[in-house]
């Protein structure tokens, strides 16, 4: 790859981390944390436990290895919206994402099939937008199975301006479907 081959790159947008970061302590405090409560109660008026041991409990049990996952979490985050850039060349373009596992996807413009953006509750909470690039042969039940969740080959999220990439996307669409596949 050359540098003329390259006609706009970028990153996304803090924001996305801090996202993250809200769904998860949601989602934490409403799973683990009723759980544990609903555990404790029920000790509470099974096995006649105090009612300040089952605060002390909760406090133990819950907060605390809150505190300690949260703190992962929030590392995790930024450390992804750092690692995260995309690139679009010429003739591909190319999503580079990954904490502990770097996954580096080249998508062929010829295999693009459709560009969604999307711009869930909480998107429109923090102002960003996921852009998401579907390609032909890619097998979402596949990637489902592997990652836990079903993502598009070309998933950027975190994005402020989604549509200066879309339509950078598309300007590369329209020159290589002008050309004959050679088949």
């Amino acid at each position: 790859m050359s540098k003329n081959d390259l006609d706009f790159q970028g990153t996304i947008s803090r924001n996305y981390a801090k996202k993250q970061i809200l769904k998860f302590s949601i989602g934490y405090l409403t799973a683990y944390a009723s759980y544990m409560i609903f555990v404790f109660g029920v000790m509470y008026f099974l096995v006649g436990i105090q009612l300040e041991m089952i605060l002390l409990l909760i406090f133990y049990a819950v907060l605390i290895p809150y505190m300690f996952v949260l703190i992962f979490v929030i590392w995790f985050e930024f450390k992804y919206v750092k690692m995260f850039s995309f690139e679009v060349l010429e003739n591909n373009l190319i999503i580079r994402h990954g904490v502990f596992n770097r996954v580096k996807a080249t998508i062929p413009y010829s295999r693009i099939q459709n560009i969604n953006i999307t711009n869930g509750v909480f998107d429109r909470m923090y102002k960003t937008f996921t852009v998401k690039v579907e390609t032909a042969g890619f097998s979402a039940a596949a990637s489902g199975r592997r990652s836990g969740l079903a993502k598009p080959e070309g998933y950027i999220p975190g994005l402020k301006e989604p549509n200066i990439i879309e339509n950078k996307i598309k300007e590369h669409l329209k020159r290589h479907s002008a050309i004959p596949s050679g088949l």
